[in-house]
């Protein structure tokens, strides 16, 4: 198992110690620096830092915050539609009501208009 602690404490590229094999192995000073500077920008340009994993993490927690809020207000938003929905089916059945009424009580008239002249 990797001991976390021992891992975090050592670098994970030690650039005095690169330095001096570039340095044992005939490199001059700048060379041995441009070699060791190029490598470190390479091996450490995709490593997170601590403080890139703590905005990380800062960043997941708002958005759990936004997300639990925008589900609240997607219910909320439901529920008021669904009883704008029902309030407008009531009065549509309503009005549907209405004129069925009329409408037999235009017919019954008509019955007895027809009735009332043909004799």
């Amino acid at each position: 198992m990797i001991d976390l602690e021992r891992a975090m404490a050592e670098p994970l590229y030690d650039t005095h110690r690169e330095f001096d094999r570039f340095r044992d192995a005939g490199f001059d000073k700048k060379q041995a620096e441009a070699i060791v500077h190029s490598l470190q920008t390479v091996l450490m340009g995709g490593v997170a830092t601590k403080a890139d994993i703590e905005q990380l993490s800062a960043d997941f927690e708002q958005l759990e915050l936004e997300i639990a809020t925008n589900r609240k207000q997607a219910k909320a938003d439901m529920r008021d539609l669904m009883l704008k929905w029902r309030l407008e089916s009531q009065a549509t059945t309503m009005n549907l009501k209405w004129l069925i009424g009329n409408a037999i009580t235009l017919a019954g008239v008509i019955i007895g208009y027809l009735h009332y002249f043909s004799l």
